[in-house]
């Protein structure tokens, strides 16, 4: 029964000593039921316990599907099941296969999907029939002053009158965050 505590544990003694916790650590890791291969994935759904000891929700963790170049369409599956959008099989396995195609064309090229979960949920998202981004970007400018104080403007839309964002901060990329969120808000 204490075994699923062990996660808050180890955050616990991580926090007390003030260290980083370890993302590959055993049982309490962040990776340590991540799974990426495709072949992998695919006996994981039919065989969980095939390639782990012991159920992750048992100790207090949760599996992982990971999106790499080593991914199959079955981790594009899983990851469709998990964001939650309806389709049926044979249309979600044929926008899997061109979510991993695009995935492993983008990697070739340097990206990197394995920690970034929110591209990949877009991905879906923009595979979906019926999707409409919630908003575009029609501009924005960045200006660099030798104060170390720059800023940065961004204009998004979803209706005629897009609101408009400023912000400063010490470096262009910075500043747009702040400028991106604050004219999110406005519309919401």
């Amino acid at each position: 029964d204490n075994l699923k505590e062990i996660p808050s544990l180890s955050r616990f003694v991580d926090e007390t000593l003030n260290r980083a916790p370890n993302g590959a650590a055993p049982f309490v890791g962040k990776s340590a039921f991540a799974h990426k291969g495709g072949l992998h994935v695919a006996a994981m759904e039919r065989s969980p316990l095939s390639y782990q000891h012991v159920d992750p929700l048992d100790v207090g963790n949760e599996k992982r599907i990971l999106i790499s170049e080593l991914s199959g369409r079955q981790n594009i599956m899983d990851k469709i099941r998990e964001v939650g959008v309806s389709m049926g099989e044979g249309i979600a396995s044929e926008r899997a296969t061109a979510i991993l195609n695009r995935v492993k064309k983008l990697e070739s090229k340097g990206y990197t999907f394995e920690g970034a979960e929110a591209s990949v949920h877009l991905m879906i998202l923009h595979a979906t029939r019926g999707y409409c981004p919630p908003f575009r970007i029609l501009d924005y400018s960045a200006q660099v002053f030798d104060s170390n104080i720059d800023s940065a403007s961004r204009i998004l839309a979803k209706e005629e009158n897009a609101p408009t964002g400023i912000s400063t901060s010490m470096g262009p990329i910075i500043a747009k965050g702040p400028t991106s969120r604050a004219t999110i808000q406005v519309r919401t």
